[in-house]
């Protein structure tokens, strides 16, 4: 079977049916995400389907699109531009707590190389005291501590503690505040109100491990305070 092109025509219908559907698609996006408004909480757009020989747009029925809680109260500008701004702002702490993790984690793989280490005990220090115990704060055999050579460099078992609860600090940090909030901000049925932008914020700075609010130090100075508390709660 011979293929043959299609002529102008042809060609050019079809290539105006794929540029509509294209801007039918967009538009039911741009209603999902509360960019496009309507009557009531529901929009209706006509969804044409196409010919597949004349490449001809016919009209084939509309679909409903619901808008969430959330989408409806971002059609408000003064409540979108609170939204943002906390979006932003949560999203610079959650960097800088990912960045501190990530030099925590390498702090600590370079505390480990330096330290001692003994065949079938692993990792030794030497406590506050000038006891030498393992990774779990055992006491290790004065007959085999006695032998140790220990480098000008090595690690403290007070210093691998530290560096250690610096760790589990972020990552609680990151998982009950940062994962909170997120998840609170993100909820589709119920939108945050003002006075919890403002409660999060809080929370956020004040929770914050203190490498984290030296590397973030400024980030809220970015939301406008005066939007955060005159935001009324929106009606939904």
């Amino acid at each position: 079977m011979t293929f043959q092109p299609p002529d102008d025509a042809t060609f050019f219908a079809r290539m105006e049916s794929a540029k509509e559907k294209a801007e039918d698609m967009a538009r039911l996006e741009r209603a999902r995400a509360g960019l496009e408004t309507g009557d009531g909480n529901a929009h209706d757009y006509l969804i044409k389907e196409t010919d597949p020989v004349t490449g001809e747009r016919k009209k084939k029925g509309s679909v409903n699109v619901k808008l969430s809680a959330l989408d409806i109260a971002l059609q408000n500008e003064t409540y979108r531009a609170a939204y943002e701004a906390f979006g932003d702002f949560l999203k610079q702490y959650e960097r800088a707590t990912e960045t501190a993790l990530t030099r925590a984690e390498a702090a600590l793989d370079d505390m480990m190389n330096r330290a001692v280490s003994l065949p079938g005990i692993g990792p030794v220090f030497r406590n506050i005291n000038g006891d030498t115990v393992g990774i779990d704060g055992k006491l290790i055999d004065a007959t085999i501590s006695a032998n140790i050579q220990w480098p000008d460099d090595a690690p403290s078992y007070e210093e691998y503690l530290q560096h250690k609860q610096a760790i589990e600090d972020i990552r609680r940090y990151q998982t009950d505040v940062l994962g909170a909030a997120r998840d609170r901000y993100e909820d589709p049925n119920q939108p945050m109100t003002s006075d919890e932008f403002e409660q999060w914020q809080r929370r956020i700075r004040d929770e914050a491990p203190s490498g984290i609010k030296f590397k973030a130090e400024g980030i809220a100075d970015n939301v406008p305070k005066d939007i955060m508390t005159t935001v009324a709660k929106p009606s939904l």
